[in-house]
């Protein structure tokens, strides 16, 4: 159970200062070779011998830790630098030296990996400290029927150590992290560092949908190529060979009783912590391709499809909803409940749908909605709705009218994937390709891909 009480935050009986009042951690960049694993105290002694000395050459000293657990087949070493943008220069640097690739030409004819012809390695960041932002003033909005967009924007340079551009989700932890799941890995913000997690550290694939943290704290990440649980010290992938319906996992979700529910593009799987159940359109799901799984206050699961509507589950059987019942478009992304209970489906083409149980009401560009594709619902504590859109950027919803923010108002992207309230009330919006964006209620603060990784396979 978490407590919040004059500043401090206590887990258990462990007491820890708030976010911004914990130390600046160094900016890190880390160094991976794979390495056949039962050689790799040999490969450390080699490595010793002939690559420390080209990296000190370049300023590059070992830090004092080792960092996080990795695979066995990885060999990693981690190395302090003054920014960010240091790991992509130093990086460079390296790849430009005779010298540099005449060594690890040399390493990779004695410990290349079995089924490929050169040795792979890596240089990428590994932690950062936020950077300090720039302000860029916002635009007036765009408001129906009228009314001005507030507050400004501030924009972060590529020194923010985010891991990528493109942020599919964000959850925030029972210690306040903020986590992203990005094309590029997983990030972990702690309100001053940012922490990377990749194929390196053992997550299945490094494209990371959904970011979820169980009862028991454990956390799981969907990706493109199986699911991952993390405990916080080491990862294990589930896939279709453990029982998981695909090995795509769109999203995680957790059900009152504890049952986890994974949505995939060939049907749904569930989890009882030993065991995957799979529900397809055999059992009377309405599509295979599942988007969002939702449990609204009576128990029930709803399950948003690709092209056939919405079908929702009692525990015994499946109904579904289509246009011809009300439903506003036939492929549906978000699924939410507000604070009456009705019930929001927002789809793709159609705009979003409003059920109170009886009747179905939809919005549309028509009513000041940015745009019809709806790609995520979110009500905030003063009981605003906001849309995130595809293409159209994001539309708060004040049950009298819609106002809209954009790129050209200081918006990272006007694809807005996901909207997330942390505990201090902030607003954060995940962008494709734009990075994520803050809004505080006065400024919007957007932070963007640190630089691309600096991946090297040699010949």
């Amino acid at each position: 159970m978490l407590f919040i009480s004059t500043g401090w935050t206590t887990v258990g009986a462990v007491r820890e200062p708030p976010l911004q009042n914990r130390p600046v951690a160094p900016t890190l960049a880390r160094l991976s070779f794979w390495v056949p694993p039962q050689r790799m105290a040999e490969f450390e002694a080699a490595y010793d011998a002939k690559v420390t000395p080209i990296l000190k050459a370049h300023g590059l000293t070992e830090f004092a830790e080792r960092g996080r657990a990795t695979p066995d087949s990885i060999f990693s070493r981690l190395f302090e630098v003054k920014t960010p943008s240091e790991v992509e220069e130093k990086g460079k640097a390296l790849v430009r030296e005779a010298a540099w690739k005449g060594i690890l030409q040399s390493l990779g004819a004695a410990f290349v990996m079995a089924g490929r012809d050169t040795l792979r390695y890596e240089f990428s960041p590994y932690a950062a400290t936020a950077g300090p932002g720039k302000v860029v003033t916002a635009g007036p909005g765009k408001t129906v029927p009228a009314g001005p967009g507030t507050g400004h924007w501030r924009t972060y340079d590529p020194t923010d150590g985010l891991t990528n551009g493109a942020v599919f989700s964000i959850i925030q932890d029972r210690e306040g992290n903020l986590w992203f799941g990005t094309q590029g890995g997983v990030s972990r913000y702690d309100g001053q560092t940012w922490t990377t997690f990749s194929t390196k550290d053992g997550l299945a694939a490094d494209r990371v949908g959904p970011v979820f943290q169980d009862r028991d704290g454990d956390f799981w990440f969907g990706t493109s190529d199986g699911l991952s649980r993390y405990d916080g010290k080491v990862f294990t992938t589930f896939t279709v060979k453990d029982g998981l319906v695909s090995n795509w996992v769109g999203q995680v979700f957790q059900d009152r009783e504890g049952h986890l529910w994974f949505s995939t593009n060939t049907g749904l799987s569930k989890y009882d912590g030993k065991t995957f159940t799979t529900f397809t359109t055999k059992d009377g799901l309405a599509d295979n391709r599942v988007g969002q799984v939702f449990q609204d206050r009576e128990g029930h699961l709803w399950f948003s499809t690709f092209g056939s509507g919405v079908s929702r589950y009692d525990g015994n059987a499946f109904t579904t909803f289509t246009t011809k019942d009300g439903l506003a478009g036939s492929t549906v992304r978000p699924i939410f409940q507000d604070r009456d209970g009705n019930l929001w489906f927002g789809t793709i083409g159609g705009g979003v749908s409003r059920y109170d149980g009886h009747t179905w009401i939809t919005f549309t560009t028509k009513d000041g909605l940015t745009h019809n594709d709806v790609q995520s619902i979110f009500q905030d504590r003063d009981g605003n709705l906001w849309f995130g859109t595809i293409g159209g950027g994001v539309s708060r919803y004040d049950r009298k009218i819609f106002t809209t923010f954009t790129l050209k108002d200081g918006l990272a992207s006007n694809w807005v994937k996901q909207i997330f309230q942390d505990w201090e009330g902030s607003l954060w919006f995940s962008a494709r390709g734009g990075g994520v964006s803050r809004y505080d209620g006065r400024a919007f603060i957007t932070f963007t891909a640190q630089h691309k990784s600096n991946l090297k396979f040699l010949d």
